[in-house]
């Protein structure tokens, strides 16, 4: 999590290894993150999410991250307001 400059905005990202994917680390990690964010009083988190990444999508969704589609570079921007 890196809290943006100047705002009460953070970006989240993590990365799982291949070999620990599917197992709920994502899952896991991400609702950390977001008590963590709770707990410094910031007021939103985001990702950004390739479009093809459909088990993260499916991760911020369920967590419930609001998803806009940015097609020029087939990412996926999710949001989530605290």
């Amino acid at each position: 999590m890196s809290k943006l400059h100047r705002r009460d905005e953070a970006e989240l990202a993590v990365l799982i290894h291949d070999g620990f994917q599917h197992l709920g680390l994502g899952t896991e990690l991400y609702r950390r993150l977001i008590a963590v964010a709770r707990d410094e009083k910031l007021r939103r988190l985001r990702s950004t999410v390739l479009s093809e990444n459909h088990a993260m999508l499916a991760i911020c969704q369920k967590l419930g991250f609001r998803l806009h589609a940015h097609m020029e570079d087939r990412t996926i921007r999710a949001e989530l307001d605290l």
